[in-house]
């Protein structure tokens, strides 16, 4: 990436405004390709839920037959004419990322469409945090000082999230902060965090109702934290940008986190959070974001230009519509 190697791992929190200039006139012309392999380690679970519209169930169910893939495809109550295409537990391998490509193919071929009413679901086994309580408290943070990040990241290659997004995956930042400064939830037990996250219906950007409390490390049972953000895509890269991301930021949960910039992005909460915050740019954010989560360049670069996208400043009364190309 110009001066420096996709390698490494290059601290851009740090970057001055002309460093800052130079990665994103690289990132305009930079494009993402769909990888072998990501970053991740093989034992991580994690499954994704593939939302098509317009197209019939029992179509994607004789495809998947046909192939002889053991995923299944379901109806979605949330659309009138189409439903969803749902993988058994997956690992970071080559065949996951061959049959997650050959999925997204055929849904494109076949006729049906990703449009505004399809959302993009990752579950990952919440075997991952377990029973470490820091590593709960610590994805309490993550959330409250990052969600706008998250959220315009999630739009994937559009320029603003789906119409329900304040019905199917709301977001929970503030509602959070409030829930955890009156019960003094940092002085109290596991268990207590999990509730707190699980606070709210299962129709929140991160939905927690599947955690087993008493059986976090049981990988043998239906045991997911659920990111529900992401735009409907059948674009390959995106599904597995967003995999890659999710899965970082709860593996991050398990570091020393940069505290003091947290608590600064926290106490400014209500700065942040402004409705069109969540879609706006945020510079200072997303760097400090990319250094906290990911332990090399390459994985920056990539979150990076789905973040930014076109490089515009989007609002939120637009209607959804793709930006320009950044995938080979």
């Amino acid at each position: 990436m110009g001066r420096f190697e996709l390698t490494k791992n290059t601290q851009f929190s740090k970057f001055k405004s002309t460093d800052l200039k130079d990665l994103k006139d690289y990132l305009k012309y930079y494009y993402l390709t769909y990888r072998n392999n990501l970053e991740i380690d093989e034992h991580i679970q994690f499954g994704v839920e593939v939302e098509f519209n317009h197209y019939k169930v029992i179509g994607a169910n004789e495809f998947l037959q046909m192939m002889k893939l053991n995923w299944k495809a379901i109806k979605e109550t949330s659309l009138d004419e189409g439903g969803e295409i749902v993988s058994p537990i997956l690992n970071n391998n080559e065949d996951t990322w061959n049959v997650l490509n050959e999925v997204c193919t055929f849904l494109s071929i076949a006729g049906a469409d990703d449009d505004e009413y399809t959302g993009a679901h990752v579950h990952v086994g919440a075997d991952i945090l377990g029973y470490d309580t820091k590593a709960w408290i610590n994805l309490t943070k993550l959330i409250m000082a990052y969600e706008n990040i998250i959220f315009r990241y999630s739009s994937g290659e559009y320029n603003r999230l789906r119409e329900a997004i304040n019905l199917m995956a709301y977001p929970i930042a503030i509602d959070l902060h409030d829930y955890i400064e009156k019960n003094s939830l940092y002085k109290s037990c596991l268990a207590s965090v999990i509730i707190a996250l699980g606070n709210q219906e299962k129709f929140q950007d991160f939905n927690f109702k599947n955690v087993k409390l008493f059986d976090l490390e049981n990988r043998n049972i239906k045991n997911t934290i659920e990111y529900r953000l992401p735009n409907g895509t059948f674009e390959p890269v995106i599904w597995q940008n967003n995999i890659n991301m999710f899965v970082h930021l709860l593996l991050a949960c398990k570091k020393d986190l940069d505290e003091a910039y947290i608590k600064h992005r926290i106490n400014r909460l209500n700065d942040i959070y402004t409705y069109k915050g969540y879609d706006n740019i945020d510079d200072e954010g997303v760097l400090n974001f990319v250094d906290q989560i990911f332990n090399n360049d390459l994985d920056k670069a990539y979150f990076l230009r789905q973040y930014y996208k076109d490089f515009n400043n989007n609002e939120l009364g637009e209607k959804q519509k793709l930006v320009k190309n950044f995938i080979k």
